[in-house]
């Protein structure tokens, strides 16, 4: 017989692991350059799209890691350092056909560029982020169904396959000032077979998950409030899941934590139930805060 399969386990957290994280932490309440930002030049607020999105890992601390789209639909990586003055950044981006080291410098909410480009970062989900299509494919934006959370970036992952067959993850879970970096491959049929080396989440070198299309899942019509798109399955039985947000569920976030609460066993057992569970109940109080409030001003 051959080799046990290996089982994911939840990380463990070393000293070492929270000296970086708290590190991590303090950079990023300075305005430290993890995080979601958008090309000033290419992201339309008001269009439904990813386009013009980059995000930034900073893992470990001075080395820079950015899955990135410029159309919402192809998705690339790119690799950078932050300056040991902490406000400067470098980049190279000849391998999207531009400089080979781009530097610039953030404060707060903004990295200004030393080509005169500039970048804002997105603080918060807008609508419109939420709303954006997604391909039917393993690249672009999946939530994490263990650690979603809505009004923030939590528990979502950037997948990039670039070059060909070599997978960049970039993520974050409960802290979005702490953002992750994992890298793998892909293989098989339709590049199904997903594998991830886990061990900067503390897990196994090379975690398997099987990647299933929006059209292998659900051959027939979308819903009309919650449109989910493809999946990858691992192997403890949780699911990275494609889905557009319902605006009630973003806005209605600060209902979620007691959602949350009542929904843990549910979660540990089920997770893409508690999902669409929650998204039902908070939808619902959402509705109903917003009738009191109408009912107010009458």
């Amino acid at each position: 017989e051959g080799p046990a399969p290996r089982q994911m386990t939840q990380p463990r957290c070393t000293r070492r692991m929270w000296a970086a994280r708290l590190l991590l932490l303090v950079t990023g309440a300075i305005g430290g350059p993890a995080g979601v930002w958008f090309d000033t030049s290419t992201y339309d607020t008001a269009a439904h799209s990813l386009a013009g999105t980059r995000y930034i890992a900073e893992s470990p601390p001075g080395v820079l890691t950015m899955v990135l789209t410029d159309d919402g639909t192809s998705w690339s990586m790119v690799r950078g350092v932050r300056g040991s003055d902490g406000n400067t950044i470098t980049f190279d981006f000849s391998r999207l056909g531009g400089p080979q080291a781009l530097g610039g410098a953030f404060k707060g909410s903004t990295i200004q560029w030393h080509d005169g480009s500039a970048w804002t970062r997105l603080v918060a989900p807008t609508h419109e982020w939420m709303a954006a299509p997604f391909p039917d494919d393993h690249v672009g934006r999946w939530y994490d169904t263990r650690h979603v959370m809505p009004g923030g970036f939590a528990g979502t992952r950037y997948i990039a396959e670039d070059p060909p067959h070599v997978l960049t993850v970039v993520g974050t879970d409960e802290d979005t000032k702490v953002w992750f970096v994992m890298t793998g491959n892909c293989s098989g049929p339709g590049m199904s077979a997903i594998t991830l080396d886990y061990t900067p989440r503390g897990g196994p070198d090379a975690v398997l998950g099987i990647h299933k299309t929006s059209a292998s899942l659900r051959p027939t019509a979308a819903s009309p409030f919650i449109e989910w798109g493809g999946q990858i399955e691992w192997p403890n039985g949780f699911h990275w899941e494609q889905v557009k947000m319902p605006r009630p569920f973003w806005q209605g976030s600060h209902f979620f934590r007691a959602v949350q609460d009542r929904l843990g066993a549910v979660v540990t057992h089920g997770p893409t139930l508690a999902l669409v569970a929650a998204l039902v109940v908070v939808a619902t109080a959402a509705a109903a805060r917003a009738a009191r409030g109408r009912t107010a001003l009458l």
